[in-house]
């Protein structure tokens, strides 16, 4: 559910590049529609992620690291949704306000994703199941 979102993200924001490079006013009404749809796909994601996070241990890194990426997905959620309740108040017609929301909304996207990869990657490796390590699979 989390990739629907980003990729709903991603492609609003590519089709207001199109529109503005273009100036075709169908891309800026379907970007406004795809922000609404990758809205909705991010409320799910949330009520998954809050799910996962509230069985995580108290006082682990993981606890901590999943505190501070569905944070920042939550002000992802937030600028998108700016993004689109000013789209909607301006027969979809994005201005600048939107632009720089849905922008700063991918790009914080990209570093919450990328923060989240860097903790799994590394993450020590006692969290890591027995059955998945090295040296129970000969490998060490």
């Amino acid at each position: 559910m989390v990739l629907t979102t980003l990729g709903l993200f991603t492609v609003a924001v590519v089709l207001d590049i199109i529109h503005l490079t273009s100036g075709r006013g169908g891309f800026a009404t379907a970007a406004g529609h795809v922000i609404g749809i990758g809205l909705v796909s991010g409320l799910v994601a949330a009520v998954s992620g809050l799910a996962g996070w509230t069985t995580t241990p108290r006082g682990t890194r993981a606890k901590r690291a999943g505190m501070w990426h569905g944070g920042a997905n939550v002000l992802v959620l937030m600028l998108f949704t700016a993004s689109w309740f000013i789209r909607l108040f301006h027969s979809w017609v994005p201005s600048p306000a939107a632009h720089i929301c849905g922008l700063a909304g991918l790009a914080l996207a990209g570093v919450t994703g990328w923060f989240t990869t860097a903790s799994a990657v590394t993450a020590p490796a006692a969290i890591v199941p027995r059955q998945f390590s090295a040296s129970r699979k000969g490998l060490s």
